[in-house]
């Protein structure tokens, strides 16, 4: 018999077993030992190995929602970002396009009526006077508008500025964890 080879316990001599007690490791001798000398003890063995399983089991049920907890939320965090690269390009293309449009458009208004109000012809220096202060006028209102422009900007700064200051709280929070 070498190591590993089975032994039918019920028909082994004694000389069987002792030469397979021989090829046993320390470890498997105290362990078997523990087993044949609990006499009485296997019921209480059997109810442990028994709560261990249903254990095992729950603890299993308990890792699949963990699991199922982190994949949901990561595909909610990948969601969230997709949506903030949206918005940021949205923003992006915003700025440049369309507030591009809007200083073109307050530009040639203006150009336009100080073009209208200069070929004015005038005969009189009342007249003249009308012109100019109407050129002013037009003036003042685009530098009017011009600055309601600027503290919309500048809203829109302050609102971004607070943003990345929450980002950057965010990202100090995801190099802690």
């Amino acid at each position: 018999m070498g190591a590993g080879a089975s032994v039918d316990l019920k028909t082994a001599t004694e000389d069987d077993l002792k030469k397979l007690a021989a090829e046993m490791s320390a470890e498997d001798k105290v362990k078997y030992t523990s087993m044949l000398s609990s006499e009485g003890a296997s019921e209480a063995v059997a109810a442990n190995i028994s709560k261990i399983r249903e254990n095992k089991g729950k603890l299993y049920e308990i890792e699949q929602k963990v699991m199922e907890n982190k994949q949901m939320i990561y595909g909610e965090r990948a969601f969230i970002e997709e949506n903030r690269a949206l918005i940021l390009k949205n923003y992006s293309a915003a700025f440049m396009g369309n507030r591009q449009m809007i200083n073109q458009n307050t530009d040639d208004i203006f150009k336009n009526r100080y073009a209208i109000l200069k070929t004015l012809k005038t005969a009189t220096q009342v007249e003249v006077n009308f012109r100019e202060s109407k050129i002013n006028e037009s003036k003042v209102d685009f530098l009017d508008h011009r600055s309601k422009l600027n503290g919309k900007v500048e809203a829109v700064s302050e609102k971004m500025a607070a943003a990345n200051a929450l980002l950057i709280e965010i990202n100090d929070m995801i190099m802690e964890s």
